[in-house]
């Protein structure tokens, strides 16, 4: 007796026969926190990182505008460079906890 396959799985087949599940972001990697204890309140958590992190960006965001008009004029190249590393140092830090689509270029 054959099977029956309804409207939304037979759409999926189809998908998936024209490839377009393949090259997914995550593809053949665990799902992440799966081996954690069940935690009712996890999307307000995430929801309050992701607002942590992107205050952070803002932040730091509001840092790069103030200072570097006065870091590309200053006199001393050597100390302007060095600050450029510090705010680059505080930019990939910012930037681990972002999403690719939020993240924020280095000073260049």
């Amino acid at each position: 007796m054959p099977t029956y396959v309804g409207p939304v799985e037979r759409s999926i087949r189809d998908a998936i026969a024209r490839g377009e599940f393949d090259n997914l972001p995550g593809a053949g990697k665990l799902l992440p926190d799966l081996d954690r204890e069940y935690d009712p309140d996890w999307w307000a958590r995430r929801y309050l990182d992701e607002a942590r992190a992107h205050d952070a960006a803002d932040e730091m965001r509001r840092t790069i505008r103030k200072e570097l008009p006065f870091l590309r004029t200053m006199p001393d190249r050597t100390a302007a460079a060095a600050r450029i590393a510090e705010l680059n140092a505080l930019v990939a830090g910012v930037n681990r906890a972002l999403a690719p689509g939020d993240r924020i270029p280095p000073i260049v």
